[in-house]
This record gives C-alpha cells, sequence and structure tokens, in this order.
C-alpha cells in the first residue's frame, strides 16, 4: 500500500526517491499538495517545477478553499505527469490524508 508522511504519498517505491537515490522502473510517487487561496500563477509554477522529479507519476492538488470553485486542471500547464485537483468539503488540514482513493 501507499506510505505517507508530511504530505508525501510513496507508492512501490523501495528507495527515497526525494533523496536522489535512483528508482527502479516499477517504482513510482504521488505528490500531494494542499493549496487555500494561494495565486494560480504561483501554485502552477511550483506544480510545473514538480513535475520533472524523478519517479513521480501522479500530482494531487488538494483544493481547500471551499468558497472557491477549483480551476481545471489542465490551468496548471503539468504535461509530464498526471494532475487530478480535488475539491474538499471543509477546509481541514487532515484532507491531505483523505485522498487514498486517488493515490495508485
Amino acid at each position: 500500500g501507499a506510505i505517507k508522511a508530511n504530505g508525501w504519498v510513496k507508492s512501490k517505491c523501495k528507495g527515497n526517491s526525494l533523496g536522489g537515490e535512483v528508482l527502479e522502473p516499477d517504482e513510482y510517487w504521488t505528490a500531494v499538495i494542499p493549496t487555500y487561496k494561494r495565486n494560480l500563477t504561483l501554485v502552477g509554477a511550483n506544480l510545473r517545477a514538480l513535475e520533472s522529479a524523478s519517479g513521480l507519476k501522479k500530482i494531487l492538488l488538494v483544493w481547500n478553499d471551499v468558497d472557491t470553485e477549483p480551476p481545471d486542471a489542465s490551468v496548471f500547464g503539468v504535461k509530464k505527469v498526471e494532475l487530478k485537483v480535488l475539491k474538499m468539503k471543509e477546509n481541514h488540514p487532515r484532507n491531505r490524508f483523505l485522498i487514498a482513493e486517488h493515490v495508485d
């Protein structure tokens, strides 16, 4: 199963992909990014920088701004990995842990 720590979810990953180790072809991880009332240009720039990380398969953007509809994922310009924008029902820090069904 997936291992969750500090907003990062590692799936089927034996090594530490953030520590510079080379991943095996079947190893990958998912980034979970919580956001609330952030500048969309800045969020997009951060996501595009992250998408080139070794072994990254998917980015889950946890949209905690319950008063604003999230933009379509295509707005952020992420092309190398799958990006899902997940609107939460309430703004709560635990939301980043409520996304397990979206992690491969």
